[in-house]
């Protein structure tokens, strides 16, 4: 917690800790909503965007902005919302790719949650394993659908 409070201070923003147990603290940021500002660690693994509808859509458990809404309270969440709801429902693969590209423009441009801290994470893979690109936050099946494994027939000894 130090190392983020000190790069935060760099920006003139003062962090008091204050910490808490798992628990209680989980409570507070989906219950009770009594907090200024939260640490929480995602780990999200499956490059789908279905997997973090909890997250990103406004009646989801896990919308910690503008929490329990009854409806979006902002119209690039109700945005958000349509797009989600919409790629879950596509087949197309390149219209899916296409909303939530989207998705992604309306999240930079709000930010509604904010990637502090990267965790330290290696990536190894085979050389014949072609167009795996990871990304700084250590994920290396965001681009799943264009990585592909190419066979080398191997030569005789």
């Amino acid at each position: 917690m130090a190392f983020i409070q000190e790069d935060l201070a760099r920006l003139g923003i003062e962090v008091v800790a204050a910490p808490i147990e798992g628990g209680a603290f989980i409570a507070r940021v989906t219950r009770s909503f009594d907090y200024d500002a939260g640490l929480l660690g995602f780990t999200l693994t499956d490059p789908d965007p279905n997997s973090e509808m909890a997250l990103w859509m406004s009646s989801g458990p896990l919308h910690l902005w503008y929490p329990a809404q009854d409806r979006p309270a902002t119209r690039w969440e109700a945005r958000i919302d349509e797009i989600m709801g919409a790629q879950a429902g596509e087949t197309d693969q390149a219209r899916r790719w296409a909303m939530y590209q989207e998705l992604q423009q309306i999240v930079a441009e709000h930010l509604p949650i904010l990637d502090l801290v990267v965790p330290h994470a290696l990536a190894a893979y085979r050389r014949d394993v072609q167009h795996l690109r990871p990304t700084p936050f250590g994920h290396v099946l965001w681009n799943a659908d264009a990585i592909d494994v190419v066979r080398r027939e191997k030569t005789p000894r």
